[in-house]
């Protein structure tokens, strides 16, 4: 989805396959963890000019994580 407040829960471990439309297009998905819990994401372009971008919030919209 390209809106947080309706973001797709997703139960991990999980694979998510996405596109990309348009320049500055974002999707977002929730997901259950607790503190400390480890989680690895891994982006993979084919063909593109891409430049993934990972942030990770809390409920609240804070950023508790972001890489790229």
């Amino acid at each position: 989805t390209d809106s947080a407040r309706v973001a797709q829960l997703v139960t991990l471990p999980a694979t998510i396959v996405g596109a990309v439309d348009r320049a500055g297009d974002a999707d977002f998905f929730r997901f259950e963890a607790k503190a400390g819990d480890q989680i690895g994401v891994e982006a993979v372009t084919v063909g593109s000019k891409l430049d993934p971008v990972l942030v990770l919030t809390d409920a609240g919209g804070a950023v508790l994580a972001e890489g790229g």
